[in-house]
């Protein structure tokens, strides 16, 4: 990975204009194509690896802004890595629900809003579908169940940070 910055075509002598992240090629493509055909084992692997990266850039102040499983991908060494730095606008239904209020008053983005979708995303390749997330008052006996439930609280004071999520998911491993 690095970074680009070109500038302006029409006026060479000009500022630079764009500035860009060059990504790595994900030959196995993206989470999408595996929701509900990969085994758990793998699963937690990769989720590992993408709650690491939004840690490694929540410390920088960095809030990717839209995860989501087109937004991982799978490198040929079996790696997960997180693409598309967007800071545009949450996809529904993996927007946390404070967003359109944030993004309305123009308010700060907190981490937490990558924790909620972090846990759609992991609800989703478990069974699916993001239609019906867990619910706080919900009996899980799964630690993994129990995580995704506190990722995706409507209340972001009550998610987790990305270290919690990286610690929680390697005890399990």
């Amino acid at each position: 990975m690095g970074t680009t910055t070109t500038r302006n075509p029409y006026s060479p002598d000009g500022e630079d204009v764009v500035t860009a992240f060059l990504l790595e090629y994900g030959r196995r493509g993206t989470l999408k194509k595996f929701i509900t055909k990969v085994d758990n084992v793998t699963l937690l692997r990769w989720m590992v690896q993408v709650a690491k990266g939004l840690r490694d850039m929540h410390q920088v102040g960095i809030i990717h802004g839209d995860l989501k499983p087109e937004n991982v991908i799978i490198m040929e060494s079996g790696r997960a890595k997180i693409i598309d730095l967007a800071q545009s606008g949450y996809t529904i239904p993996y927007r946390a629900p404070e967003f359109p209020d944030l993004f309305e008053s123009k308010g700060e983005w907190h981490c937490s809003v990558d924790i909620y979708s972090f846990g759609v995303v992991y609800w989703r390749m478990l069974f699916g579908t993001a239609d019906e997330l867990p619910q706080p008052d919900d009996q899980h006996s799964s630690p993994v169940i129990k995580l995704i439930t506190e990722c995706v609280s409507t209340n972001p004071l009550e998610r987790p940070s990305a270290q919690h999520v990286i610690d929680t998911l390697e005890h399990r491993s």
